[in-house]
């Protein structure tokens, strides 16, 4: 069983996925200024072999991935990578921070309603979080949702499925403390964020 911090984002972007509903858009940035960018500074070089799933964007899966734009929407989900230190047994703990955000626009609704939503879908993430397992079967190796795992094992696609660990088991973060606002990111924009730690396996 391996997890590293590719892994961790596409298991991110996959909760985004699954969840488009709510949440439009997955990105890891490196940088704050990176929501000033275009398309967050992500373009179709996430669609290359190694790149696939690291990056989600509804509005760009809707247009069947276009070479000329990479176009998002909030509500999204993005993530910043704090630090990777030496754990135990030389596995990486990873601490990220994870921000629900979305444009301070709807004229619908008022702010305080607008961040009640992202409270929740920030706990929507963490709760979907719990439910990756890692598989080995006769078809695939790797992190996968308890829900597609069974769907699939259970209509015969993946043959021979083991489980081999889950995510809620490498999540150390045993106290979730919900911060609404980020300072340095533009005032357009609404955020509510939190850190959570995940054990690696190498």
């Amino acid at each position: 069983m391996t997890l590293n911090l590719t892994d961790i984002y596409k298991i991110c972007a996959n909760v985004v996925e699954r969840n488009n509903d709510k949440l439009k858009t997955f990105a890891a940035l490196k940088f704050v200024e990176q929501f000033n960018d275009v398309a967050l500074n992500k373009s179709i070089f996430y669609q290359n072999e190694d790149n696939v799933g690291i990056f989600y964007s509804k509005a760009w899966k809707d247009l069947n991935y276009p070479t000329n734009k990479t176009p998002f929407d909030y509500p999204a989900l993005i993530a910043f990578q704090n630090t990777a230190t030496v754990g135990v047994n030389f596995n990486p703990l990873y601490a990220l921070e994870l921000y629900t955000v979305r444009l301070d626009y709807d004229s619908s609704k008022a702010w305080e309603v607008l961040m009640t939503e992202l409270d929740s879908y920030l706990v929507l993430v963490l709760r979907e979080l719990q439910k990756y397992v890692y598989i080995s079967s006769n078809e695939v190796t790797g992190w996968y949702h308890v829900d597609e795992v069974n769907s699939k094992e259970e209509a015969g696609t993946w043959t021979d499925v083991v489980r081999d660990g889950w995510l809620k088991e490498r999540l150390k973060s045993r106290q979730v403390q919900l911060t609404r606002g980020y300072s340095e990111t533009p005032k357009n924009l609404l955020t509510v964020g939190t850190e959570i730690t995940i054990q690696g396996c190498i």
